[in-house]
């Protein structure tokens, strides 16, 4: 009777402990994932957490579980074979020129229902390089400048994490965040750009750094409270003599006074330090001649073969780079601009010591599918990768090779290929995961996929260049020849203006959430239009080519009533028709 009587409690809570046992068993792996993420360095993660995260995983597929700040991410297909039901996760590590495009391209409409996207970046606003130096100059606002990434994320129904990324294990597929979390991932890209070169010397607090980019503007600002504030002559130091050290130079003189004198009757002088002998070594005799001329006009020095070798609050010692054992001179300045070019990110070196491949300074190295060379799940665009090409344009391992320059110009192209091989990455792996045993396709391109093989990029050789002179007015170069004059301004202002209106949310088109998917048997690339430029203008409708005689002279004037659209149309057709730039180029040289 007394056991009876003991058991019918007991029988009543049964079904309670049944279910606690239950709770207890589905959250022990994930209080396991967390113990050994707190005992993890947050900038490495160890083998033995890489295996109980990836334990975890296996339980729980793409989901995400929080226990205070800890977050764990993974993706369907870390480390093993899945099938085509399981969800696929894109990480896009920066919010550089190629992977805005990318996220607008794989909107949630517009990707396919099972693939996910993740944006990690230290800022939430991107920063647009090509038209700060005509913020510099009071020529655009900063919010001109900039590309909100979070606003685009949320229309793109696209995730957004506001962190920087310290480590990826390429090989497990993990990436390590500042604050401790990780995620994973099916594909990754990066899109990180550059830093800048170190500066030498102890003393750093009067030099304005170019990078990050979007740091630059809040700093000339910091600097003209200063201007404003002492009496003292200003002379400003741009240390390189590259587009960005030369536009920023003109920058600053169309800010602060076009003349020697402003109006407080105070000196500003703006000095160009060039390692070269001579600006823009690489263009035309009559290119190099424009540039001096614009600089002269302005009262812009340039002191060419000069190397800086310390950096003090109010001196920069030079050395000259033809004699390099010649005494160092002491330049004295108020204000210095660094701007000696790119250097690799801080997570560049960290890939590299995790075998991914670089090139000697550093760079990550990629195919023509913008694939690491030693890891094809990794993908990179921008400043941080390295594309060798040889005169044929494809990627090669051997032989006389050429990497293309650091400019904004060569990610914004590389956008749209990104998207479509992004995509199609996933989806012939997905193909591949289907094929019986035996016919697996290899992780690269395989001639036998349902799928279109992924796209090359193919730089071009030479691209029309457009400096800004800082005062509406500006300098291009194309086919050798130099082009002047606010039309030449108003030219780049629209290229500018097109590309950022691409991202500006009130462009953005309506999202309906109900949309059907894209019929990717027959397109395969993530986009209707994935691979085609901003700017492509082939299907328009356009009248046919001026004489070569007029288009001669149009280029040429440089006056104030130029139509900037009428001289875009002459160089659109002078890149469209080798016979017609010859003529062109014969009528300008005569």
């Amino acid at each position: 009777m007394r056991l009876k009587s003991f058991m019918q409690p007991i029988s009543r809570i049964r079904p309670l402990l049944e279910l606690s046992t239950i709770v207890i068993l589905l959250v022990l792996p994930y209080l396991t994932t967390l113990v050994v993420g707190a005992f993890s360095s947050p900038s490495r993660i160890t083998s033995s957490s890489v295996n109980s995260i990836r334990e975890a995983a296996n339980r729980s597929i793409h989901t995400q579980h929080s226990f205070g700040r800890k977050r764990v991410t993974m993706a369907a297909s870390t480390n093993g074979s899945t099938n085509d039901t399981k969800r696929k996760k894109i990480v896009l590590i920066g919010g550089g020129h190629a992977h805005v495009q990318v996220i607008k391209a794989l909107c949630k409409s517009n990707r396919p229902s099972n693939v996910d996207v993740t944006v990690i970046d230290r800022v939430s606003d991107a920063t647009y390089s090509g038209m700060v130096p005509g913020c510099v100059s009071n020529l655009y606002d900063v919010e001109d400048t900039l590309i909100r990434l979070r606003p685009l994320c949320e229309w793109a129904r696209t995730e957004f994490i506001y962190d920087i990324v310290v480590d990826i294990d390429i090989d497990a597929r993990v990436i390590t965040l500042k604050d401790g979390d990780v995620l994973g991932y099916d594909v990754c890209s990066l899109d990180i750009g550059s830093t800048i070169r170190p500066i030498p010397g102890d003393d750093d607090a009067n030099v304005i750094p170019t990078r990050p980019i979007s740091h630059l503007i809040d700093r000339i600002q910091d600097a003209e409270i200063k201007k404003t504030n002492d009496k003292e002559d200003i002379h400003v130091a741009v240390v390189g003599g590259g587009a960005a050290g030369i536009e920023l130079a003109m920058g600053i003189r169309g800010r602060w006074g076009q003349s020697d004198t402003n109006t407080n009757d105070r000196r500003v002088r703006v000095t160009i330090l060039d390692s070269n002998n001579v600006l823009f070594p690489h263009e035309s005799i009559s290119n190099r001649n424009a540039v001096e001329k614009v600089l002269k006009d302005r009262g812009v020095t340039v002191r060419p073969c000069s190397i800086v070798t310390r950096v003090t609050p109010h001196e920069l010692h030079l050395q000259n780079n033809v004699d390099r054992n010649s005494d160092d001179i002491l330049l004295p300045y108020t204000h210095c601009v660094w701007a000696t070019g790119a250097y690799p990110h801080p997570l560049s070196r960290v890939l590299a010591d995790r075998g991914v491949g670089c090139d000697e300074r550093g760079w990550i190295q990629v195919s023509s599918t913008l694939q690491s060379v030693t890891h094809p799940s990794l993908f990179a665009a921008g400043d941080c990768a390295s594309i060798q090409i040889d005169c044929n344009n494809e990627d090669t391992s051997s032989g006389t090779t050429t990497t293309i320059p650091k400019a904004g110009v060569y990610a914004v192209r590389a956008g749209p290929i990104l998207v479509t091989n992004l995509v199609n990455y996933i989806l012939q792996q997905e193909e591949s995961l289907q094929k019986p045993t035996g016919n697996t396709a290899t992780e690269n391109n395989s001639n036998n996929t349902r799928y279109p093989a992924l796209l090359k990029y193919k730089p071009q050789d030479d691209f029309l260049k457009l400096i800004m002179c800082g005062d509406g007015t500006a300098l291009g170069f194309r086919f050798g020849i130099s082009l002047y004059g606010k039309w030449v301004w108003h030219l780049k202002d629209h290229i500018d203006r097109m590309f950022m209106n691409l991202f500006r949310a009130e462009n953005l088109p309506v999202v309906n959430d109900e949309l059907q998917q894209l019929d990717r048997n027959k397109d395969g690339n993530g986009s209707k239009h994935a691979n085609v430029q901003y700017d492509d203008a082939s299907k328009l409708q356009q009248a046919p080519p001026i004489a070569a005689t007029e288009a001669a002279l149009l280029l040429k004037r440089t006056d104030d009533n130029v139509n900037y659209e009428d001289a875009w149309k002459v160089l659109r057709d002078m890149m469209a028709d080798d016979n017609y730039r010859i003529c062109v180029l014969d009528e300008i040289s005569n």
